[in-house]
């Protein structure tokens, strides 16, 4: 991923506000968010209905509602963690601009 990102119980409002966040850069003296790489998903989703707001790009703000759906057997050569399903389509990160 090229921008920061993290995880934040909060759905709506101020995200930074969450009273539990997972962050890329959670080891920042001070912080008291919990680190993206060294959490495993069930630690952050814990059941099915559990959700999050993943914000990527803390400048533009990109933000996505991850909520667990539904848990299963693990499938055998079937890479982890993975999405199994989305909704509508993803917007360009870096649209072109025309120079009109």
């Amino acid at each position: 991923m090229d921008h920061a990102y993290g995880f934040y119980s909060k759905l709506t409002g101020k995200l930074f506000d969450s009273p539990l966040r997972f962050e890329l850069f959670a080891d920042i003296e001070g912080s008291s968010s919990r680190s993206v790489k060294g959490t495993r998903v069930t630690t952050a989703f814990q059941k099915v209905g559990s959700a999050m707001t993943f914000l990527y790009d803390y400048g533009d703000e990109w933000r996505f509602r991850a909520e667990v759906i539904g848990t299963g057997q693990a499938q055998p050569h079937a890479n982890y963690p993975r999405i199994v399903s989305k909704i509508g389509k993803a917007p360009p990160q870096y649209p072109d601009i025309d120079d009109e």
